[in-house]
Parts: C-alpha cells; sequence; structure tokens
C-alpha cells in the first residue's frame, strides 16, 4: 500500500501527518525559516523513522505528497518580495484606479511609486480597442523599470477582464525585445491572468500582491519538489490553495498559497464535523506564532470574495480564516502596569527564552512551562529539552519583579491575558454569525490549542471542546482529506426576476461551457482525464436592489429554466458565477475503536506539581500519556495529558472523555 504524506510548515514548526494502510504516524520539527526546503526534507526524514524506512525508499513508495507553506505569506509580513514595476493604463498612474488613493496607500509597501508608469492605449467598457498601444512607448517604460531594478513587472490595464488583448500584447513585445535567454529579462504578469472579475483597483492588488511573492515562491516550491525527485518521488507535488484544494506546482499562483496552512486545518475540522453530524462550529488553531478562527456555518465555510491582505482588498475568493498574535511563542511586556501579551512573537529563533536558543523575552510558553502544564523533558517527545530557569528568568525580570508578585502568579496572569485575548476574538466571530447563532463544538488544535482551550472557550460554555490526537499536526492531518481543486471565478449580471428565465439560463450556462474549457484543459495538466472531473457551482447574488450578497451551492455545471426560477425566490440579480472543478484523490481516513470502559489508570504516567490559577497555588497533578488513552476513557480534571506533541490541560471542574475516533470531549462539570 500507498504512503500518503501530508506536509505544513508553520511559522515555529513543521507538521507531517503520514499514513499507509491504516497506520498512522504524526511529525513535528523546528521550522527553518533561512531555507524551508531544510524543514521540509527534516519532516520526511523523521517520517521516514517512523517507517523504519530510508527516506528515498519511503518517497519512492509514497503514493501523494501533499504540502502547505508560510512562505508567501511570511514574505507579505516581513515585506521581503521582489523589487515590482508596475504598468498601468496612462493617467492612472497616481491615483491606480482609486477614488480614495491616498500618498500612504499599503500598495506602496510592494510597489514605489517611482516604479509606476503608464502607456497608452484603451479598452472601452464595452471590451473594445479604442485606442491602439505604442510598442515604442511601452518598450522604452518597460526599460526604464529594468534599470531601476524592477525584478518582476506588473501589468494591469484598464477592462483587461473584459478583453485581454492589449495586456497580452505587452507581454508579447517585450518577450521578443527581451528573450528568455537574457539575464535581464524581466518576469512578466498580467492582472488578467491572475483575476478575471471587474474592479480596475482590485485586480491591480490581486496582481501586485502575487506579484510579490512570485519569485520567491516559484523559486522555494520548484527546489522542493526538485528535491523530492531527487529522492526519488516521482509524482507531482501538491500545493495546497486557500481555496479549499491542492493543485500541482505548475498550476499554482503564489497568491493561492497565501494562509493556506489555517485552511487546511479547517478541512480537518470539517471532515470531523461531518462525522459527528454537527452543523455549526468553530475551529481554533493555536499554534507557535498565531492562533487562527474558522467558521463553519450550516455546513458551509465562510468565503471571503473581496478579502483583504496586508491592509489591501483583493477580488480573488479565499475561504475565510482569521488569525490573530496568540501562539505559543506570543510575547510578553508590560504596558501601564498591565500585562501584554503579543502580537509579536518570538517564532522558532530565537524562540521563547526556555528552547535556550537566545531568546531572552517571556512568551506563552515560558509561562505553560513554569505553571507545570509542559514538562522540560519531554516538549516535542524529549527530543527538545526546555530550560525552566531561563523560563523563570524572563519572567521575573519582564513581569514578576516590576508588578512585584511571584513568578508564578506572574505566569498565570500571562496565560490568563492571552486566553482572555483569544475568548474576545471568539465572541466577535461568533456575534458575526448572527444575534442566534451558536457553536455547537468548538474544535482545538495546533501545539498549544489543547493547553489553553479551556481557558478561552469559557464564554461558549455549551459548546463542546473537541481535541484530536493528531491535534499538534491538525493542518497537515487536514491536507489529507482534500482533492484536487481548480476555481473560476466570473462577473456577471444575470437579471433573475424577469420573464425571459430561458434567456438567462442560457447565459449563464453559455458562461458555464467556456469557464468548463479553461477547467478540463488545466485538469489534463494535472493529470487527469474529463471523466475524472465532477463540477459545483457557486452563485453570488442579491436580493432586492440593496440586499446583502448572499451564497447558494449548485451541485450541477449547468442551471435548468425551472431550476433558476427556484433561485430567483432567493436572490433577484446573479452577481458572480463560481465553476469548481474537482478531482478526487486517496484521503485519510481514521478508524473507530471499540470502548474499553472508562478507568483511564493504564495510561497514568505519575504526576507532578503544577500551579492551577483557578486555586492559586501549586497543587499534585495526575499526568496520563495521550497515546495510552483508549476510546471510553474519562479523566476528572485536574489533569494533565501528554502527547509527543502537544499537552492537553484539564482544568478543575472540566471532565476529558475519549470517544471511538480516539478525539478528547473536554466539557465542564456541572
Amino acid at each position: 500500500m500507498s504512503i500518503f504524506i501530508n506536509i505544513d510548515t508553520g511559522g515555529t514548526f513543521t507538521d507531517g501527518f503520514f499514513t499507509q494502510n491504516g497506520e498512522l504516524h504524526a511529525v513535528k520539527v523546528l521550522t527553518t525559516p533561512h531555507d524551508l526546503t531544510v524543514c521540509l526534507m527534516d519532516c520526511l526524514k523523521e517520517g521516514a523513522r517512523n517507517f523504519d524506512l530510508p527516506t528515498e525508499d519511503m518517497l519512492h513508495s509514497a503514493g501523494i505528497v501533499r504540502y502547505s507553506t508560510t512562505i508567501g505569506t511570511n514574505t507579505i509580513i516581513q515585506e521581503s518580495g521582489s523589487k515590482l514595476g508596475l504598468v498601468v493604463s496612462r493617467g492612472y498612474e497616481q491615483n491606480l484606479y482609486r477614488s480614495d488613493y491616498t500618498d500612504d496607500d499599503p500598495i506602496y509597501r510592494l510597489v514605489s511609486p517611482d516604479m509606476i508608469e503608464g502607456i497608452s492605449g484603451s479598452i472601452t467598457d464595452e471590451g473594445v480597442e479604442e485606442t491602439p498601444l505604442d510598442r515604442v512607448e511601452i518598450l522604452s517604460r518597460v526599460q526604464s523599470l529594468i534599470d531601476r531594478g524592477a525584478q518582476v513587472i506588473v501589468i494591469s490595464l484598464k477592462n483587461s477582464y473584459l478583453n485581454p488583448q492589449h495586456e497580452q500584447q505587452v507581454r508579447a513585445w517585450v518577450k521578443e525585445e527581451f528573450p528568455r535567454y537574457y539575464l535581464s529579462a524581466p518576469t512578466l504578469l498580467l492582472s488578467g491572468e491572475i483575476s478575471d472579475r471587474p474592479g480596475e483597483a482590485l485586480r491591480t492588488n490581486t496582481a501586485v500582491i502575487n506579484a510579490y511573492i512570485h519569485r520567491s515562491m516559484a523559486r522555494y516550491l520548484y527546489k522542493a519538489e526538485e528535491d523530492l525527485r531527487q529522492n526519488y518521488f516521482e509524482k507531482p507535488l501538491l500545493i495546497m490553495h486557500n481555496s479549499g484544494g491542492l493543485a500541482r506546482v505548475a498550476k499554482t499562483r503564489a497568491l493561492n498559497t497565501y494562509n493556506s496552512g489555517p485552511v487546511g486545518g479547517l478541512m480537518g475540522t470539517n471532515y470531523l464535523r461531518e462525522r459527528y453530524g454537527f452543523r455549526n462550529v468553530i475551529s481554533t488553531d493555536m499554534g507557535g506564532t498565531s492562533l487562527d478562527i474558522g467558521v463553519i456555518k450550516d455546513g458551509e465555510f465562510s468565503f471571503e470574495l473581496e478579502p483583504e491582505i496586508a491592509g489591501m482588498p483583493i477580488n480573488l475568493p479565499l475561504v475565510e480564516v482569521d488569525a490573530i498574535g496568540a501562539g505559543g511563542g506570543s510575547i510578553a511586556r508590560l504596558h501601564n502596569g498591565q500585562v501584554e501579551v503579543g502580537p509579536e512573537s518570538a517564532g522558532s529563533l530565537p524562540g521563547p527564552a526556555c528552547f535556550d536558543l537566545g531568546g531572552s523575552q517571556p512568551t506563552v510558553t515560558d509561562a505553560d512551562l513554569v505553571l507545570g502544564f509542559l514538562d522540560p523533558d519531554y516538549f516535542l517527545g524529549g527530543r527538545m529539552k526546555l530550560n525552566r530557569v531561563r523560563a523563570e528568568d524572563a519572567i521575573k525580570r519582564v513581569l514578576a519583579d516590576p508588578l512585584n508578585i511571584s513568578v508564578e502568579e506572574a505566569a498565570a496572569l500571562l496565560k490568563q491575558k492571552v486566553d482572555d485575548n483569544i475568548a474576545a476574538s471568539l465572541e466577535k466571530t461568533v456575534k458575526a454569525c448572527g444575534d442566534d447563532w451558536r457553536p455547537e463544538a468548538v474544535f482545538a488544535y495546533g501545539g498549544a490549542g489543547p493547553t489553553h482551550c479551556c481557558g478561552y472557550v469559557k464564554g461558549l460554555s455549551k459548546a463542546k471542546i473537541i481535541t484530536s490526537p493528531h491535534s499538534p499536526v491538525f493542518s497537515a492531518f487536514g491536507l489529507g482529506t482534500m482533492d484536487v481543486l481548480h476555481k473560476y471565478s466570473n462577473s456577471c449580471a444575470i437579471d433573475l426576476t424577469g420573464a425571459e428565465l430561458k434567456a438567462a439560463a442560457g447565459q449563464l450556462n453559455e458562461l458555464v461551457d467556456r469557464l468548463k474549457v479553461t477547467a478540463f484543459r488545466d485538469m489534463r495538466g494535472e493529470g487527469f482525464a474529463e471523466e475524472d472531473v465532477y463540477f459545483y457551482l457557486e452563485i453570488f447574488g442579491k436580493a432586492g436592489k440593496a440586499g446583502a450578497e448572499e451564497r447558494h451551492f449548485i451541485f450541477a455545471a449547468g442551471l435548468t429554466e425551472q431550476e433558476l426560477q427556484e433561485l430567483g425566490k432567493k436572490i433577484n440579480l446573479l452577481t458572480t458565477l463560481i465553476l469548481n472543478a474537482v478531482a478526487v484523490i486517496p484521503h485519510n481516513e481514521l478508524p473507530r475503536y471499540k470502548e474499553e470502559g472508562s478507568d483511564a489508570g493504564k495510561a497514568l504516567r505519575g504526576e507532578r506539581q503544577v500551579f492551577w490559577p483557578e486555586r492559586g497555588a501549586f497543587v499534585p497533578t495526575p499526568v496520563f500519556s495521550r497515546e495510552l488513552l483508549r476510546a471510553g476513557n474519562v479523566i476528572q480534571g485536574p489533569a494533565i495529558i501528554e502527547a509527543v506533541d502537544t499537552t492537553c490541560v484539564v482544568p478543575p471542574g472540566y471532565r476529558f472523555s475519549v470517544d471511538e475516533l480516539l478525539n478528547g470531549i473536554m466539557e465542564e462539570v456541572v
């Protein structure tokens, strides 16, 4: 049986989830920010050890390697992307198609104002050429941008979504002048090929962000794929997209990878949600750098048609996942006599003070160690030792001494603050879903999620807290539930209130057929035949002139007149159509286990002193091995449940029960 490999590179750790014929292995290694291909190979080597195989043998027998990475997200955060040039239609060099233009617009953090050029030539609002392009002018402008250091040049011309002729002509002329074999040949990216939706400003933003991370992403992902080939993996590397699907490197735009790891965790949440029969859940992924919040409402993901990245609205639809600076590496400080935590993070290097890698500021992980939640000799299953003395020194110097309290009390304040920050974000998330909306369950995962979940879910007391035995690598686990997916969007204005529904159906289905041509081309490039592909539609529309935009799913590649009539009872105007093309590939499948009784005694490892903020003192606390717990086992808090890569904290007043999927269900004891 093939080995299936799923790897997610985060800001602090790189996680792997490996499966073969029911055998499951989770792996966690430190992320290497200087070169992310190093931690990718470290993760693969660690996974191969679990199968007692050389890395080359494991990869040679691997059926699928799925991968998500933070490099695009990190590049934007660190503002370390390519130097860009931008070519726009003449007259829009100053405002970039914006009516609300300001000199400090976020786009100028990615492309300098002196790297923007305007060219003549125009396409009308009907998509017809009005003024032809000037070849000499274009080559002069591009040469000027190259001379000023442009590594990537974005071409974003007015109305290119209606007629891409001018953008394509600019690229053709530049390629003639600067053949690929010249070292100075620039990378050219066209806005109409990144986004085919209207809105010149949004499309320009989208193209600029994509271009900013394009070179580093292309260099990194192709190197990663080549490293796999060198180790005898013969299939394409599949990259996680923020749309909720996978595609090979050659079919991936750089922007598709932004925030893709957290989306993988939400996919894993959805896999479990379906098995429990829940309709409404929240996912919380607390890693080393941040906490990501996702929502599934009425069985559907939240989707953003116009999300915001780096303060810039774009028009590339994404699965909605919100991030806050609350992770194990979040740094604590005093501000006006109050403890504040995050959003700054120590990351993996230098890391928390207890990592003993040069970090000197107190972090959430340092507090968890001082409180006794973490075993300094069993972090990452003992592969990494934590230095408690350094953690205490950092908390004492920055928090305890200035506040004139004990180190343990300061650590408890630090923990309380980060939990309160997360709880406040969860409260906003719940309110945004509607006054009466409540989640049936909160899924808590990531390396720090099971440690802190009871603290931050307290405001949602009726919601069950579900922690997976794969919580530390849950985004990697979620990758294994996903298929190859390509999305094709098109804006339109189809009236569903008139009598000519037959014409409306014809217009919609003609649009779908055009998108399917592109979809089949891309899926052939992925290695799938037409009969391997199925389609479904996402239709966005408005009910009433001032109505909010609604989303509806149609599980077919087209609509009849009668079906449009039914849709017209929900929306009046169809505004956006998204065709989803899916090719199914093998998934992770979790086994179900028979219950073996409530007694968890066989998993008891001993006890240690733990400072429980609820009791304000150290208390002898039982410690259980997560790997030895069986279906049906029940543990009453206070207790600590240790896994190789995470620690689950069960406070006083909580109960931890293991179900048939070996998930831990935490509930307050009434």
